[in-house]
């Protein structure tokens, strides 16, 4: 029987994170439903295949010529069934059509035909999620309009062109994220022709979610921080403050209302702006309106109460001052959590 490799490219914010670590902890599961999910270049805290996505861009001729890809073409060779690989990186590092045209020729040579799974997300819902993620990394302090218009420029949402770079090398699998849908992992599998009940025959392990929302106050924060960092501050300190602040976020409240960047309104302005795109997507890949497979997330209802919102200085200003001086106290965990306690007793700075 032939064999398919699939090579989920994401996009960003619509589950990545999540669906990668399913398919990692559950690698057994899909080894029963003849599929492999191989473990080349995870870390233990990373599940996607991010160093096999950015040496596909910087192979000098042949992809084996690369160490990860040389050891995915002995994992092939060594398995049987279907070979997946993920990493959103795929869809945004990859910049020359040759890029895609040598990843296709590498299963080609043995013997896969390679299929490309793409997530497509409510256009200002996945660009809100974005804007929190760039935030949350200290990458951006401007308003989420001003972001989203730079996004837009730069053609975020525009899925038709994003398929097509791809679908000019093989064939593409787009599949509709939505929230009110059933399980992300089964619907990628089910792309992939496995059953619902043959997942379930396998009894997968469930897992938590993997990269939660930041609130209103955790976003005000991190806006704070980015607008007061050195300018001249290097790579790995905004990475060292980017951990500490990533490590006290489930300490901020808000996780379960995220921030919303937008009204409807405005929300309804980014749909229109992109519709021509969207609609050729959903003529071609869906057969069916594109409102009516992806319909509109209903998260920016949330937005005018958020406006209603005050952060207070005194809560405030003790986070960004640490997270700018790059003051995080002892470095024994133990001795950090005693640390916060007595800070949390004293300033309150944590509570709600």
């Amino acid at each position: 029987m032939p064999r398919t490799a699939y090579v989920h490219i994401g996009t960003h914010k619509t589950g990545t994170t999540y669906l990668q670590s399913w398919m990692r902890k559950n690698a057994n599961t899909l080894a029963q439903l003849g599929i492999v999910y191989p473990d080349i270049g995870l870390t233990p805290k990373d599940a996607a295949h991010k160093v096999l996505a950015l040496e596909a861009r910087t192979a000098p001729d042949t992809l084996s010529e690369t160490e990860s890809w040389a050891q995915l073409a002995d994992t092939v060779a060594e398995t049987s069934g279907d070979v997946v690989i993920s990493s959103e990186t795929f869809s945004d590092r990859m910049k020359a059509p040759e890029h895609v045209r040598r990843l296709v020729r590498f299963f080609a040579d043995l013997g896969l035909e390679t299929k490309f799974i793409i997530f497509l997300r409510d256009p200002p819902a996945y660009l809100n999620s974005l804007y929190v993620q760039a935030v949350k990394r200290f990458n951006a302090g401007c308003s989420f309009e001003d972001y989203a218009e730079e996004k837009l420029k730069q053609g975020y949402c525009n899925y038709a062109e994003r398929i097509e770079f791809f679908a000019s090398a093989a064939p593409v699998i787009a599949l509709p994220f939505r929230r009110d849908s059933k399980a992300l992992e089964y619907v990628f599998l089910e792309a992939m022709g496995r059953s619902s009940e043959e997942i379930d025959r396998c009894q997968p392990q469930a897992i938590s979610v993997q990269n939660p929302s930041m609130g209103p106050f955790a976003i005000h924060v991190a806006r704070e921080i980015y607008a007061r960092l050195p300018s001249d501050i290097t790579a790995p300190e905004r990475r060292r403050r980017r951990l500490e602040f990533k490590s006290v976020l489930t300490r901020l409240e808000g996780f379960e209302t995220g921030f919303v960047g937008c009204d409807n309104a405005y929300a309804e302005k980014i749909r229109h702006r992109v519709s021509h795109q969207t609609a050729a997507v959903a003529a071609e890949h869906f057969g069916a309106p594109w409102e009516d497979v992806v319909p509109a997330e209903t998260m920016f209802d949330r937005y005018a109460a958020q406006q209603e919102l005050e952060f207070p200085a005194e809560r405030v200003e003790p986070l960004v001052k640490t997270m700018v001086d790059g003051d995080f106290g002892p470095r024994w965990p133990f001795v950090r959590r005693w640390a916060y306690r007595l800070k949390r007793k004293a300033t309150g700075l944590f509570s709600s």
